[in-house]
């Protein structure tokens, strides 16, 4: 058998290279993590600097990414969600933010090469903050699962051009590279805090890649986060019109849009298609659960929740829509344990401890509803009723004092022009009053 030189010199520098920049390459220090890597483009015949920048880019990411799982596997307790190489490699797939510090051309055994020398700084605190958000938010997790699928694919093809010695077709080194240019824009998005550069990155993902179905929904997400709610549908269809039998995460964003907007009917059609494409998408499962919420339809909303539950336990979001479905029902031991069930797997989820406040209000346990109006707070300092609840719940406990801050705190924010002088006369009135009612959730 007959095996090409260029492949042997590849198997050659392979192992060398994992020597190279395996463990030597990856470092903790000061609460982050630094990894270096190199990638390789072989300066084929058809192959542009441009693209052979770009194939060595994503070549070193991947080497990157390999590093780092071995890494973080070999030191798991420095993250809060202990996992295998695999999970890390894949759920950091396009989430790292990386800085090429030296690239060009240089000859590998005598074969001329586009070479990329990539590091990468992985903050401690924001990995557990993107593994927590992994761990608990089924679409978010569902969507990096996409979106790493689509990456193998292309490292499966930037591997298969380092070993290959036939002729390229110039369409598949455009393609290849039209899709890892798609890459860098989410990436772009990814890692951009602001709303409007998502939007925009996301936006030119999708023009240059139109099958990038991650990048659809999160451009949708962005989108709905800025109000441009109507400008939606038509984004989503354009990824849907081209293959009506996939994306079954498009399915369900549209489901969430016309729940949103009280088309019940066309919200089922939308999610029950998104399950038929995914029955392991809890997501799509929760938003069927609050459309047949609105329609009354207690028992079959039910239903939809324990099978979101049944799909991932860890996802806290079809525990909090059962336990608020349960407390407008008066099923008040059954939302506290599902409430209770949130907090436990996210504790920084807020409606969870205002609806437990209004439960405890309401069964007369007026100390316990105080505590966690407090809590609440604790998590956010801007929102009146809270102020109002925790008020009234310290009345009902006699505590006259701490009742007075509060509802002066609910006063000063919620009526304009008032002043702390002038709040007197409106507290005395208030402490007159005897038929004292929460505030409740929206």
């Amino acid at each position: 058998m007959n095996i090409p030189v260029r492949s042997i010199v590849l198997v050659i520098i392979t192992l060398a290279l994992s020597v190279l920049y395996s463990k030597s390459d990856v470092e903790y220090k000061d609460g982050s993590v630094k990894v270096r890597a190199m990638g390789i483009c072989y300066l084929d015949p058809g192959i542009s600097e441009e693209q052979a920048r770009l194939l060595s880019k994503y070549d070193a990411i991947n080497e990157a990414l390999e590093d780092l799982g071995s890494f973080l596997e070999d030191n798991d307790s420095l993250t809060s969600y202990p996992n295998k190489k695999m999970f890390y490699v894949k759920f950091l797939s396009n989430q790292l933010d990386v800085l090429v510090y030296r690239e060009g051309e240089e000859s590998i055994d005598g074969y001329p090469s586009y070479v990329s020398y990539l590091s990468s700084e992985i903050n401690i605190k924001k990995l557990n903050e993107l593994l927590f958000k992994i761990r608990t938010d089924n679409k978010f997790r569902y969507l990096l699962e996409i979106e790493y699928a689509r990456f193998r694919l292309l490292i499966k093809d930037i591997d298969f051009l380092k070993i290959t010695t036939n002729k390229i077709p110039d369409n598949f080194i455009t393609g290849l590279t039209n899709k890892l240019t798609s890459t860098d824009w989410a990436n772009k998005a990814h890692l951009t805090p602001e709303e409007g550069l998502k939007i925009e990155f996301y936006s030119i993902a999708v023009d240059i890649d139109r099958l990038y179905e991650s990048s659809y929904i999160f451009l949708s997400e962005s989108m709905i986060r800025a109000g441009q709610n109507s400008l939606v549908m038509g984004i989503l269809n354009k990824l849907i019109n081209l293959d009506p039998l996939n994306f079954s995460a498009a399915y369900s964003v549209r489901g969430y849009i016309n729940y949103i907007d009280k088309q019940y009917a066309a919200a089922i059609k939308e999610l029950e298609k998104s399950i038929a494409i995914e029955p392991s998408f809890a997501y799509a499962y929760c938003i069927l659960g609050k459309v047949l919420t609105e329609l009354r339809k207690t028992e079959e909303a039910l239903k939809k929740y324990a099978s979101a539950i049944e799909l991932d336990p860890d996802y806290y979001l079809p525990y909090l829509y059962r336990a608020d479905l349960y407390r407008k029902n008066g099923k008040y031991d059954e939302a506290l344990s599902d409430y209770s069930k949130v907090i436990s797997l996210n504790p920084k989820n807020l409606e969870s401890y205002f609806s437990s406040g209004i439960i405890y209000y309401l069964t007369g346990k007026y100390s316990f509803a105080a505590e966690e109006f407090s809590k609440a707070i604790y998590l956010d300092e801007l929102t009146p009723s809270l102020y109002y609840n925790r008020a009234i719940s310290y009345r009902k406990s006699g505590e006259n004092e701490k009742a007075v801050e509060d509802y002066k705190t609910f006063l000063l924010m919620t009526v304009n022009d008032l002043d702390e002088n002038n709040t007197e006369p409106l507290i005395q009135s208030w402490m007159n009053e005897s038929d004292l009612k929460p505030i409740l959730p929206e």
